[in-house]
């Protein structure tokens, strides 16, 4: 009898608290998916931080404000769009802009002779043109970084992106998708 009490008195925190984990997971799940930041086993991985670093090397894909040219209405309802749906669900937002990038890659994969169907064709375009020094080899390096984060949005049921994150994400998207079609249409 005394080492069943003594059982009992060493489980009784972890179940206790197992209780109140279950009891609570739904606010547990509020709270996680304030957080941009995944840690599962051996992969971690920061929204927040490869946001950052994609931001930090923005100015490949800006154009100076005297070349800049007036956004279309296309282009400033496409990001509008994207602003909205981020409002309701930044992960289908972070999706929606990730098919921006992929859709301006293809025309440049298209545009060089490439099969568009086969799914790394944007990334072996982008690798030409770096070899042909015709872009800034950080192009795959963000290109590799949104697509990764795109894949975490999409696949990874307990990663969780702010709405502000997936503003700048959207952002940036557009930027890159930009970037590329003025030039395929300069080349």
């Amino acid at each position: 009898m005394d080492a069943f009490v003594k059982l009992i008195d060493a489980l009784a925190w972890p179940i206790a608290i197992l209780i109140l984990a279950f009891v609570f997971r739904s606010e547990f799940r509020k709270i996680l998916s304030r957080m941009s930041k995944l840690k599962y086993k051996d992969i971690e991985a920061t929204f927040e931080h490869e946001l950052s670093q994609v931001e930090n090397r923005r100015e490949v894909y800006t154009e100076p404000e005297e070349q800049a040219q007036p956004e279309t209405p296309a282009e400033k309802s496409g990001y509008a769009q994207l602003l909205r749906i981020a409002d309701v669900s930044p992960r289908a937002a972070v999706t929606e802009s990730w098919r921006k990038i992929e859709s301006a890659v293809d025309k440049v994969a298209a545009g060089m002779g490439m099969d568009t169907k086969n799914p790394m064709s944007g990334v072996k375009a982008i690798r030409s043109l770096i070899q042909q020094k015709r872009v800034d080899p950080s192009l795959l390096e963000d290109y590799n970084s949104l697509r990764k984060l795109r894949n975490q949005a999409a696949h990874a049921e307990e990663f969780e992106i702010s709405q502000t994150e997936a503003e700048r994400y959207a952002g940036l998207a557009i930027e890159i998708a930009s970037f590329l079609k003025r030039f395929m249409e300069q080349t």
